[in-house]
């Protein structure tokens, strides 16, 4: 990798390296290290900003939602919907790093357009970063910087607001706008909250039309059955009844005990 990358790459990320060997080392894939000799590849540090990824973003979160209504579950979602491959990939094309000309690739790699994968870019994403962690000597406020920089978590509003757990309306809401909209997770959330009594789920078999699971919360008095080609697809199909009846009866006045009040 020329100066000329060196720059351009530390122009976008908004840091000079005080050692640029580790700089090109989140750059090189290990096809290209075979290839070369053994020159370091960037798997160490994939996995070095992979944690200080979540543990700035965590950091992030606590800070902003200081006070609100949110469960250890919510963190943990909001934490998901920020770091998760799909959007660091993103976040790499967007700001222009995840070119082929950056990256130092194997003959392999190249002619599989691997710069092209999403997971290649996620780990180059937390690659550049664990080299920072390393160069900076794990400096707080320079690692806070660089991921606030290159996740554009200033800017980042949803889906974080969408776990903010005041209760079944605003867990509702959230799933009619489909932010991957899962019943089992929801259930469990209200579950952890406090909202519901803890939900069960019994696999009952397979069966000529596929598998069918029961989903109940005895204290509630609902027992609703799902079916699916697949065990998975029958425990969803059964929470999203429960989950529904759950939403109906809060909407309904029907607040028994267990269903605080939003």
């Amino acid at each position: 990798m020329d100066n000329n990358k060196i720059r351009e790459i530390e122009n976008i990320i908004d840091y000079k390296f005080n050692q640029k060997g580790h700089l090109i080392q989140a750059f090189t894939r290990r096809s290209y290290s075979e290839e070369n000799h053994g020159n370091p590849c960037n798997e160490i540090m994939e996995t070095l900003g992979d944690s200080v990824i979540g543990l700035y973003v965590t950091k992030t979160l606590l800070q902003r939602y200081r006070g609100a209504t949110v469960t250890e579950g919510g963190i943990s979602k909001m934490r998901a919907a920020i770091v998760n491959g799909a959007n660091l990939a993103k976040h790499a094309v967007r700001l222009g790093l995840a070119k082929k000309e950056y990256m130092l690739l194997g003959k392999g790699d190249i002619a599989q357009q691997v710069y092209e994968k999403q997971s290649v870019q996620e780990d180059l994403l937390e690659s550049i970063v664990g080299a920072v962690a390393l160069d900076c000597d794990y400096d707080q406020e320079q690692l806070s910087i660089t991921v606030n920089h290159l996740l554009d978590i200033e800017h980042l509003e949803q889906p974080w607001k969408n776990y903010i757990t005041s209760g079944i309306t605003t867990i509702r809401n959230s799933a009619e706008r489909g932010d991957n909209h899962n019943p089992v997770n929801y259930l469990q959330e209200l579950w952890r909250s406090g909202n519901i009594p803890m939900p069960n789920y019994e696999d009952r078999g397979h069966y000529a039309e596929g598998w069918i699971c029961v989903a109940s919360i005895l204290e509630m008095g609902l027992i609703l059955v799902g079916e699916g080609k697949s065990k998975k697809q029958a425990k969803l199909n059964a929470a999203q009844k429960l989950y529904d009846e759950v939403v109906k009866a809060r909407e309904q006045g029907h607040s028994r005990e267990f269903l605080k009040t939003t």
